[in-house]
């Protein structure tokens, strides 16, 4: 998820820039824009103001934006669904990981055997 933020407050424009640090884009690569107003762009707007059809209304904590941003961004990709692994790989890989283990087993005991009989 890559957002933008242009807000009017400067305030506002600082608390976002630096509760969303790990998500902020430039306007061209993000997925969507953050604002305080009402701006006609191309790309989905998340709302924050007090009005009706805001997406969050000030005041809010960071926990609140980053639940509804995530929310928002989710209702954008809708039809995007997580890739499902592989479960031939999955098996695969349980099998080898089963096989070093019982590997590193059989070795452990081997050698507390001989150190203890000594």
């Amino acid at each position: 998820m890559k957002v933008a933020v242009a807000c009017k407050s400067l305030l506002l424009q600082k608390s976002l820039e630096l509760f969303l640090k790990e998500y902020l884009s430039s306007y061209k690569y993000s997925d969507f824009l953050i604002s305080d107003r009402k701006i006609k762009v191309e790309k989905p707007i998340f709302l924050i103001s007090k009005d009706k059809e805001a997406n969050i209304s000030v005041p809010f904590t960071k926990s609140q934006l980053i639940l509804e941003i995530k929310s928002f961004y989710k209702s954008l990709n809708s039809s995007y669904k997580e890739p499902k692994p592989k479960t031939k790989d999955r098996s695969s890989l349980e099998k080898k990981i089963e096989t070093l283990c019982n590997e590193f087993q059989s070795k452990l005991i081997k050698m507390l055997k001989e150190h203890y009989e000594k």
